[in-house]
């Protein structure tokens, strides 16, 4: 009995030992995931150029998952400047090309080449990231030349050292003359102009820059310059100004204007680079005080000033003095309309009959019931015929006809072939020159005749 039993035993022990050695090994090798590839990074010349898109492709490779994100940032001298994500790639291979990244940085003044780092870090869908970097350099762009766009002609300005652009002008232009500054030929490329608000050069600003030559004893701008670090034009040490608000291009070429110019009645006045020897400020409103100094005589606090640079004469227009501005007369002013006369800021230089041109009189005073109304005005030397009229329609507050004349600058006269027809016109003709007349119209208070005196402040040959 123990025999059998001990016989089993061993017999149980054997087979299961038999079948024990007969089960399948089922021990699982993990294969670890690795991590992305960037296979190919290229960046024309090493560098990254303020105010352009990167030239350059990038290429990552992930041997077996799919890219889940890469991110790319720029790195300045120490400082991130720049990141972009790549996201939501669904594949195992990217191919970008730097080009996409946009503008790195602005092209703005004083800026200087500097060392940079791209780094790039790539991530696959388990979560496995490379990152590598790659050094460049942050370059100022590089022009052969530079053009000036000025009065409708183009100036090759030519540098030696790369910084300041520069033409001698062989035909000096005025003061205060304006254009914008091109990067290349044909008003292409980069082009510079003048922020009003900032009062500063900058690129694709809308108005043009001025001109001021503070050196020349002529007053004439004899030379153009950009310095491209500095964004600065010459000659320009300073602009032509009053009460620190510069004079910009008007629509009209021969005018320069500076708006809302905050003045104090009987103060004195900043006039930056004008002289005072040559350019007259207009006498109604401005004071010239020790002959290099002046006061303001207006009663209006904000003044737009309009500086003709062919005639070197600033006019004024505010709440006291509307050019266009005008109501039913005789409540507040009276206009004239024709030919051979204009005022500033006017986009031709005569009105013609066209009441929206027609160039107001501001009413001075009430003396004795008599109306007083004045202006100064442009007159071509040439010729010239006007009248003046009141409100929207063509009734004369006074027929040219019941006007006396004070002096013998102009006279009226009846029209040739238009019986009862009287117009005004200048009484000694010179069609080489333009005039600067302050008028003086006065109307009885029955508006039945008035006076006409002219006071001749400037004339310049055209």
């Amino acid at each position: 009995m123990k025999l059998y039993n001990i016989f089993s035993l061993l017999t149980v022990a054997t087979a299961m030992s038999f079948f024990t050695a007969c089960e399948p090994d089922y021990t699982v090798i993990k294969i670890k995931a690795v991590p992305p590839v960037v296979e190919n990074f290229t960046l024309e010349n090493g560098q990254i150029v303020y105010g352009q898109t990167p030239k350059g492709t990038l290429s990552i490779v992930d041997p077996e998952y799919n890219l889940k994100e890469v991110k790319i940032d720029v790195i300045v001298e120490g400082t991130k400047v720049f990141t972009e994500t790549i996201e939501e790639i669904g594949s195992t291979e990217l191919d970008y090309s730097l080009a996409e990244l946009g503008e790195i940085l602005p092209f703005e003044p004083n800026v200087t080449d500097k060392l940079g780092v791209i780094s790039v870090t790539a991530t696959n869908v388990k979560l496995k990231t490379i990152q590598e970097e790659f050094d460049f350099t942050m370059k100022r762009p590089a022009f052969d030349n530079l053009y000036a766009y000025v009065n409708g002609i183009e100036y090759v300005l030519e540098s030696l050292d790369g910084v300041l652009y520069t033409i001698d002008l062989t035909t000096p232009l005025v003061n205060g003359v304006t254009g914008y500054i091109y990067s290349e030929i044909g008003q292409q490329g980069l082009r510079w102009g003048y922020d009003i608000a900032e009062q500063s050069v900058s690129l694709d600003a809308a108005d043009p820059i001025p001109f001021v030559d503070s050196e020349n004893a002529d007053g004439n701008v004899t030379f153009i310059s950009f310095d491209v670090v500095k964004f600065q034009p010459a000659p320009q040490e300073k602009f032509l100004g009053v009460n620190g608000v510069n004079f910009v291009s008007s629509k009209d070429e021969n005018v320069v204007w500076a708006k809302n110019v905050s003045v104090e009645p009987q103060s004195m006045v900043e006039a930056t680079l004008f002289d005072l020897d040559k350019v007259t400020f207009d006498p109604d409103f401005f004071q010239l005080v020790d002959e290099n100094k002046l006061k303001y005589i207006g009663r209006s606090t904000n003044v737009n000033l309009y500086y003709n640079t062919e005639m070197q004469f600033v006019f004024v227009e505010s709440d006291e003095n509307p050019f266009h501005a005008y109501v039913d007369y005789p409540n507040s002013n009276t206009v004239i309309l024709g030919y051979g006369v204009a005022c500033p800021g006017a986009s031709a230089w005569t009105p013609g009959w066209d009441f929206n041109n027609g160039i107001a009189f501001r009413k001075v005073s009430t003396s004795e019931g008599d109306l007083v109304f004045t202006q100064t005005i442009i007159v071509d030397g040439g010729y010239t015929q006007f009248n003046f009229y009141s409100g929207d329609d063509w009734g004369y507050p006074v027929s040219a006809e019941h006007v006396t004349f004070l002096d013998n600058e102009f006279h009226s006269y009846e029209e040739e072939g238009k019986p009862g027809n009287f117009a005004i016109e200048q009484t000694a003709f010179d069609n080489s020159k333009w005039y600067i007349y302050k008028i003086v119209y006065t109307v009885n208070s029955e508006g039945t005749a008035g006076t006409f005196s002219a006071t001749k402040i400037k004339e310049v040959s055209k």
